[in-house]
């Protein structure tokens, strides 16, 4: 199940009217999305869904006088806004049972956190035990006792937590890089059981801070924890790969980069976003890009410049190469890239321009971004997955089995 992003964003899913301006919106990330909701105006005006620039899509409805419902899907290239508004400032449109979900895909989904017994979880307190893989005990201490651990994570992301705990005052939080500041989400706050809540990292989020604890003195128990980046509620599953966002590529870091990419009215295509790649591994580290490139026509023109470019801006950059082209595909191959920090913007666009009004139009395939100083041959991304270890399956404990299992050590 899906969290309403709608709901989550504004704190309501019905108008009566819609408020005038640009005031009516959800955040969302990079991703297919579905909105959904039922409108109606006297009027008959006009009612607009959009992205924050139109640059993914826009859509535009001329209302009836009853309820009718509208189903939109879209997809998102960013972290961005999502715009439902009165394109008229008619002031008479009624719009019910807003509703924005993540469409279900298959992307990969996977626990963030470790096994309990795995030593990144730092014990806090003589009385936290790890019972095992999954579950963790706080004997009878005092309270603000547990354990805590440090994943990386990506800044204005959307982040779903869950754990599983036999007491109403145990729970788990969840900080931005550090303890220091507030919360971004708790879980389990005054319930028992097993308890979801999602949540969005800030602007300058790079790994997110995990603490499970205990708000009164007493025994707790705590099952199951789990962290996931997206909207879904998903069952527990187990830590897959050494890292939290995505198992690990094989060598290709670009998973689209295999599709051929194209522009029929301007000498210039920017159709990869590399930032959310260079957010997640680094600028420190060495890099190569290759690809086939071939132009329309260079009757005019034979060079085209590949760069990184987001408008007048982009968040990470290169040095700008330029190249000869031939109307047959080409392997083009930049070795040794070293990215830089840009602009204060969330793309950075990989860019091909072929200079205007020339006819030198640029067309690319099998873009690869890699690790290491050599470009070699294009590969389709994939991923591989690393080995976990054999999970244990214990029972829950009882209070006599952990003294019992205490005692034998």
């Amino acid at each position: 199940m899906a969290v309403n992003l709608w709901k989550l964003t504004s704190g309501k899913t019905s108008y009566n009217p819609l408020p005038d301006g640009w005031i009516n919106y959800a955040d969302v990330n990079l991703g297919d999305y579905i909105v959904s909701f039922k409108a109606k105006s006297p009027t008959n005006a006009r009612l607009g869904v959009c992205d924050n620039a139109r640059d993914d899509f826009s859509v535009y409805l001329d209302l009836e006088k009853e309820f009718k419902e509208y189903t939109i899907p879209f997809k998102s290239t960013s972290s961005q806004r999502v715009y439902i508004y009165d394109t008229a400032h008619a002031l008479d449109i009624v719009v019910e049972d807003i509703v924005l979900v993540e469409k279900p895909t298959g992307k990969f989904t996977f626990n963030l956190l470790p096994y309990f017994t795995n030593s990144d979880w730092v014990l806090k307190g003589a009385d936290v035990k790890r019972y095992n893989d999954t579950t963790l005990v706080i004997e009878e201490g005092i309270a603000w006792r547990g354990a805590e651990v440090v994943v990386p994570a990506l800044p204005n992301t959307y982040y779903t937590m869950s754990l599983n705990t036999d007491r109403a005052d145990g729970y788990m939080l969840a900080y931005s890089n550090d303890k220091s500041g507030t919360s971004l989400a708790s879980v389990g706050v005054d319930v028992n059981g097993l308890q979801y809540t999602t949540f969005k990292t800030n602007s300058d989020t790079t790994r997110l801070v995990i603490y499970v604890t205990n708000r009164k003195e007493g025994r707790y128990v705590y099952r199951d924890p789990m962290l996931i980046q997206g909207t879904y509620k998903f069952p527990y599953q187990d830590k897959i790969g050494s890292l939290g966002v995505l198992p690990v590529p094989r060598k290709n870091l670009i998973d689209d980069g295999g599709k051929e990419y194209s522009s029929g009215y301007r000498e210039f295509i920017n159709p990869i976003d590399l930032a959310p790649i260079l957010n997640l591994y680094g600028i420190e580290k060495s890099y190569s890009l290759s690809f086939d490139l071939k132009s329309t026509d260079i009757s005019k023109y034979n060079k085209m410049r590949v760069y990184m470019q987001n408008g007048n801006d982009s968040k990470y950059v290169f040095n700008a190469v330029t190249i000869e082209v031939t109307t047959e595909y080409q392997r083009y191959k930049l070795n040794n890239i070293t990215f830089r920090k840009g602009d204060n913007v969330e793309k950075a666009l990989l860019a091909f321009y072929g200079t205007y009004d020339t006819g030198n139009f640029p067309i690319v395939k099998n873009v690869q971004l890699e690790f290491g100083e050599i470009a070699t041959d294009y590969e389709p991304f994939s991923v591989n997955f690393n080995e976990r270890s054999e999970r244990k399956t214990l029972a829950l404990p009882t209070k006599k089995a952990v003294r019992q299992l205490e005692a034998k050590r």
